[in-house]
């Protein structure tokens, strides 16, 4: 796999940000991961990388940077068996999806909540993304059916493609199989995008910042609009670290006013998960007085 150096130091700088909270993650560790793994070592830190290349349509870049991050969350689930403070660190960090899949499914019970969390970090085997294995463990409990352990090399193309119209009926089928579709942008989702040369200079806003702090991100279902997933790389920081602003996502999108009717969309989206928890705090107000 081919990655320039700059690219590589976009890949440890994305990653030590990802994993602050956690000490035994260093720089030092990320840039050997990251080496390991472009170089093709085939392990590295007793991981082993297996035979899967970096498919045609996915950008290497995003490619490299979530697999790494798989590997990365595996080795803090693991540790978290024996390490108490590393579990309490996980749960913290993860805690903002089974909120919003609590809300989502009106389910309050958060003692349940957080044990289903703590659960599905202990059960992480790192054939998915860790944020949709969480998702899928914890909508399988609450909604009380079985939960499907993914098996290795199964799932791992499936997840890859992006079902679009035309699609045969026997990708329709494979997807039938999964308990529940994973809503998390991953390696599912990657896209090899044209930049058209706007790299991105646009700051985090208060809006973006709002967007990032409710985790409204975390339970859309990105297989329906693959633009409306690339506005949602750009506009908030999950492509390479940097913000677009609505007029370089028009032009990277080819229509000026996509960038806006995202923006608009993604308000809604948001106006809607507000005034539920607004709605909660009115209730739960009434309910003590």
């Amino acid at each position: 796999m081919v990655l320039t150096d700059g690219e590589k130091r976009e890949v440890v700088n994305v990653l030590i940000k990802k994993f602050a909270l956690f000490d035994c993650i260093t720089e030092e560790y990320i840039e050997g991961f990251v080496n390991a793994y472009v170089n093709g070592d085939g392990h590295y830190d007793g991981f082993d990388f297996g035979n899967e290349d970096c498919p045609l349509d996915t950008n290497p870049y995003l490619f490299v940077s979530f697999k790494i991050q798989s590997f990365i969350y595996l080795k803090l689930c693991r540790l978290a068996n024996e390490d108490a403070d590393i579990l309490l660190m996980l749960v913290e960090d993860r805690r903002k999806i089974v909120n919003m899949i609590g809300r989502k499914l009106n389910f309050t019970d958060e003692t349940k909540k957080e044990d289903y969390l703590i659960d599905a970090l202990l059960s992480f085997n790192g054939e998915e993304s860790l944020d949709t294995f969480i998702t899928r463990y914890v909508m399988a409990k609450i909604r009380g059916v079985p939960f499907v352990l993914k098996e290795k090399n199964i799932v791992v193309k499936q997840e890859q493609e992006i079902p679009s119209k035309g699609k045969g009926k026997k990708n329709k089928k494979k997807i039938k199989n999964v308990a529940l579709k994973p809503t998390r942008i991953d390696n599912s989702l990657s896209y090899d995008i044209d930049l058209k040369g706007l790299n991105g200079s646009l700051v985090k806003d208060e809006f973006v910042n709002k967007v990032l702090d409710t985790g409204i991100l975390d339970l859309i279902d990105y297989e329906i609009d693959k633009r409306f997933t690339i506005y949602i790389l750009l506009r908030f920081g999950l492509l390479n670290g940097t913000y677009y602003s609505l007029e370089d996502i028009g032009t990277i999108l080819g229509d000026s006013k996509l960038g806006l009717s995202f923006e608009k969309k993604m308000i809604d989206l948001l106006s809607k998960e507000v005034n539920f928890g607004a709605d909660e705090a009115m209730k739960l107000q009434k309910s003590n007085k």
